[in-house]
């Protein structure tokens, strides 16, 4: 019972982050950055993915802050049960800012983050439409997606796997 509560609540999430989404978009007029955790398993908060999340909003800044880009207006919830979230709205073109994304995300740790970017028309920018390969997955190194799908991993493996990228790196 406990687990379909925590399965609806991350459901719940995901809707609510759409929604947020939209309204951000709708009411800066901006390209946007939507930053959660990829978090497997059913724990998706505790003090040790807030360290994760926490490192990555600063990554994500002084990226921005590196290449000039100016952040209209944020909002940040770190104590989701579906997660932390953050959301960026940027004065910037979004191609510009999804290769920032990339490149924040192609580190060792970055695997471990999901940075989302959002045209003015409340398209995502695709690493594909940019000419960059798929993500990798952090157990085999082949496509992210197709490991996902086929449950090729044990669901225990990759959360070993993502708490040792955390010891690694913090």
């Amino acid at each position: 019972m406990k687990d379909d509560i925590r399965i609806e609540e991350i459901l719940k999430g995901r809707e609510e982050r759409a929604k947020i989404q939209n309204e951000m978009i709708q009411n800066n007029h901006s390209t946007l950055i939507s930053f959660t955790l990829n978090t497997p398993g059913l724990e998706k908060n505790n003090n040790k993915i807030k360290k994760i999340f926490k490192t990555g909003i600063r990554e994500i800044n002084e990226g921005l802050k590196n290449n000039n880009i100016k952040i209209i207006n944020e909002r940040i919830d770190f104590d989701k049960i579906s997660g932390p979230e953050a959301f960026f709205a940027l004065d910037e073109d979004a191609e510009k800012v999804k290769e920032l994304a990339v490149d924040i995300e192609d580190t060792f740790h970055g695997r471990l983050y999901d940075i989302d970017v959002l045209t003015k028309e409340k398209s995502p920018i695709s690493r594909k439409d940019l000419g960059y390969k798929p993500r990798y997955c952090i157990i085999c190194g082949e496509e992210a997606k197709i490991c996902t799908r086929s449950e090729k991993h044990r669901k225990e493996e990759v959360i070993n796997k993502f708490y040792s990228i955390y010891k690694k790196y913090f």
